[in-house]
C-alpha cells in the first residue's frame, strides 16, 4: 500500500485496518527515494506522489 503525508502523517506510526477491524499494517512507513521515483514514473502526476510504501497481506 503507498502512502503519503496529504493521507497521513508519516511521522507517526500508521495502522492500516480491514473494514472488518483486522490490522494489515502497525508501524512506521519509511519515506524512500525509490517509492517517490516509482510513483513519479507510474503515473506522471505531482498528485499522485507517495513517498512510503508497506507490504500487507489481505485477510
Amino acid at each position: 500500500m503507498r502512502l503519503n503525508d496529504n493521507l497521513v502523517d508519516l511521522d507517526q506510526p500508521v495502522r492500516i485496518v480491514t473494514p472488518k477491524g483486522d490490522v494489515l499494517f502497525e508501524g512506521v512507513a519509511p519515506r524512500t527515494t525509490e517509492t517517490i521515483e516509482t510513483s513519479i514514473a507510474e503515473f506522471g502526476d505531482d498528485a499522485m506522489i507517495y513517498s512510503a510504501e508497506v507490504a500487507v497481506k489481505l485477510p
